[in-house]
């Protein structure tokens, strides 16, 4: 579909372009029946993805070094509403080509940018880059080369704990017997009644 138009432009500009189809032809899902807040939801997460794509060619790549992740708890954020609440996006493998089949170009148009040497040396300069297409082609059912997998979480190891000191045996004390409180017997020729 891209290919004639598209083979002189760099891979970048192919990835803006075919974005900009997609949301399109996102809209065209109303008429295939998805409903209004699924397809702004659509629309939402492609121009992030745009917007994100175009912060990541915009500032200078810096090499940064990879540290022990540690699990600390976030401060609490303030919590803005959102303007208009759509509905959670499906995660499905290919969920969007299930749902508007007119989509489909544009997974292979995104297998081949993947396979494209321009857009593999895009990825390993910038790593943010895979993290941001991984969303897309789980959308669209295309399969993620092995560099752009998501790595294992890499967790600091927990310190040894510190050996407890040996507990002593103390037997326990032995309780006082206390004695049993009784009555006071009563004298041989008195009664209850009369005492």
């Amino acid at each position: 579909m891209f290919v004639t138009r598209t083979a002189t432009l760099s891979a970048a500009d192919r990835f803006v372009l075919m974005i900009d189809a997609l949301c399109t032809v996102i809209v065209t899902g109303l008429a295939a029946g998805m409903s209004g807040p699924q397809v702004i939801g659509i629309w939402d997460r492609l121009t992030r993805i745009l917007s994100r794509f175009a912060n990541i060619l915009a500032r200078p790549i810096k090499p940064r070094p990879i540290k022990p992740h540690t699990t600390t708890t976030p401060a609490p954020r303030a919590i803005r509403p959102r303007q208009f609440k759509y509905r959670r996006l499906p995660t499905g493998y290919g969920w969007l080509i299930r749902r508007l089949p007119a989509a489909t170009p544009f997974a292979e148009e995104l297998q081949r940018l993947i396979g494209d040497p321009q857009m593999a040396a895009l990825l390993q300069a910038n790593p943010g880059m895979a993290r941001l297409l991984r969303p897309l082609c789980r959308m669209l059912g295309v399969q993620q080369p092995p560099e752009m997998r998501a790595p294992a979480p890499r967790f600091a190891p927990r310190p040894a704990p510190e050996p407890s000191p040996p507990r002593r045996f103390t037997p326990a004390l032995p309780h006082p017997i206390e004695p049993i409180p009784r009555a006071a017997p009563l004298p041989p020729n008195s009664t209850p009644e009369s005492a």
